[in-house]
């Protein structure tokens, strides 16, 4: 493993054998959301957020799926690519409330996330 604190576990799937994705999502406190296609796959980050997982973005421009009207800054964390090795001492300087405080915005969010993926509206019941 790349980090040796052993409250970080990182869960590789391209090894041959099955990952229970959704367990580790739903264990989880922090969910890395890798950009995909044009820098972040949406349905990650949504993913991440139907479990309660607090989505860590690494963003190249800088700039999150519909940050004009959701608050990611207050329900993820965004690290950037130079920093990922210290991603375990990034997320160690967050306190258990903040976290509390990440689920709970995250948890507010979730009615629009899916509608927005599924029926391909935008965030028709923005709260």
């Amino acid at each position: 493993t790349p980090f040796a604190d052993a409250r970080f576990v990182i869960v590789d799937s391209a090894q041959g054998k099955k990952v229970d994705a959704h367990g580790w999502m739903a264990r989880s406190d922090f969910c890395w959301v890798p950009p995909g296609q044009r820098y972040g796959d949406a349905r990650r980050h949504v993913i991440a957020a139907f479990h309660g997982c607090i989505p860590v973005f690494t963003i190249p421009d800088g700039h999150h799926t519909l940050e004009e009207v959701v608050p990611w800054s207050r329900m993820s964390v965004t690290v950037p690519h130079d920093q990922l090795a210290r991603l375990p001492e990034i997320l160690g300087t967050l306190s258990q409330r903040a976290v509390r405080q990440m689920r709970e915005e995250l948890r507010g969010w979730r009615r629009a996330f899916w509608y927005s993926s599924i029926y391909g509206e935008c965030l028709d019941t923005v709260h």
